[in-house]
């Protein structure tokens, strides 16, 4: 936990954001990164990569069931699980799997089969078509590869995640975890497939304020444009080793 002392000491790094979205929902990320296009390229979203797992314990009617004495035994309880490891395959520029209308309703409809209503995103990587993103940084591509990380919350994160209702489920079933989805890198996709240089528009690997490169444009953008209603702008600081402390938090 953040003390006191630590934020009043820390320095703001005045230059970089970060950009988390405050949900771990993925019927929500399906919402927001549906494929809607055939070709990759033409697509303002094409989720590559999403891994998330989530269990329910179902009882049975009970064989005890002791008003007197307030005793219930149940037996055979039985637990459902749903488990996604998706990773996209490509074909001359299309998706052989491609996480369109139909290959959305085809998860959800599996989710609905494990009788769970929702269940929590733990990686997500997507490609998002903005050519504004090559404005910002002088880059020549339009097509940027976004990698998102679940992670636990801030004491300050969890008011927000906890006003959206969609996120209620899933803190209770997640242990009472207040998550969210980090973007931990941002690159465009031509650099990314360039195998001597990796220049990245967002790099966030560690703890420590050099750990960090999330420029505040760049980070409002992802946040305003593509996050849109489950947006969220943090602000860091470094204090002592240069470790980063959460400074304030908007939207």
């Amino acid at each position: 936990m953040v003390k006191d002392n630590d934020i009043d000491e820390a320095r703001i790094i005045p230059q970089h954001r970060v950009s988390p979205i405050a949900t771990v929902s993925l019927r929500e990320s399906f919402k927001m990164f549906p494929m809607t296009e055939e070709r990759i390229v033409d697509s303002p979203y094409c989720i590559t990569q999403i891994s998330c797992n989530a269990s329910d314990s179902v009882k049975s009617e009970p064989i005890i069931d002791d008003k007197i004495y307030g005793v219930k035994v149940h037996k055979d309880i039985s637990v459902n699980v749903f488990e996604l490891n998706y990773t996209i395959k490509v074909n001359d520029g299309y998706a052989s799997n491609p996480l369109n209308n139909n290959g959305i309703k085809k998860i959800l409809s599996d989710l609905e089969t494990a009788e769970i209503v929702d269940a929590p995103v733990e990686s997500l990587k997507v490609l998002i078509k903005d050519p504004k993103f090559g404005k910002l940084s002088g880059i020549d591509d339009e097509i940027f590869h976004a990698t998102l990380i679940s992670e636990k919350c801030d004491d300050r994160e969890r008011k927000i995640v906890a006003d959206y209702k969609v996120n209620e489920l899933l803190i209770k079933k997640n242990n009472w975890q207040y998550r969210v989805l980090n973007c931990r890198e941002l690159i465009s996709r031509k650099e990314e497939l360039n195998e001597d240089i990796k220049n990245y528009l967002i790099s966030w690997r560690g703890k420590t304020g050099i750990s960090l490169r999330s420029p505040v444009k760049i980070a409002q953008r992802l946040a305003r444009e593509h996050f849109r209603d489950y947006r969220m702008i943090k602000t860091y600081g470094t204090g002592q080793e240069d470790r980063l402390v959460l400074l304030g938090i908007g939207r």
